[in-house]
């Protein structure tokens, strides 16, 4: 798969975790909580650390709201660094305690890349 086509699909994945329905006055996003601003931020500079941000955040039991949206960015980030194994643990993870969730869409799609990959697609 070319490297711009990953960036492309990888923007998509982050994407679609923002549900309209959970959208602010005149329908715009919200801001993603402030655990995951900063991460995606240090991620440019250290995805280990960003990782570690967002692993510690999510294992913290704070804030059980934002808890599938920072697994989902920690599986985005993880799959990135070619983690295959602890991406895929985050997206499934997400896709069975939380079916719910807007962020279950952003699992899935990225399960799908890791199959994309795995196929040569």
């Amino acid at each position: 798969m070319k490297p711009a086509f990953k960036v492309f699909l990888s923007l998509v994945v982050l994407l679609t975790s923002t549900s309209p329905a959970n959208g602010g006055l005149f329908n715009r996003p919200k801001r993603e909580p402030a655990i995951i601003e900063r991460a995606l931020e240090l991620a440019e500079r250290d995805r280990q650390e960003a990782i570690q941000i967002l692993e510690n955040y999510a294992s913290s039991g704070q804030n059980q709201d934002f808890r599938p949206k920072v697994r989902l960015h920690a599986g985005e980030l993880y799959r990135l660094d070619q983690n295959f194994t602890a991406a895929e643990d985050h997206f499934r993870h997400i896709k069975e305690h939380y079916p719910r969730h807007a962020a279950r869409e952003g699992a899935s799609l990225g399960l799908a890349l890791m199959e994309a990959d795995r196929s040569g697609s």
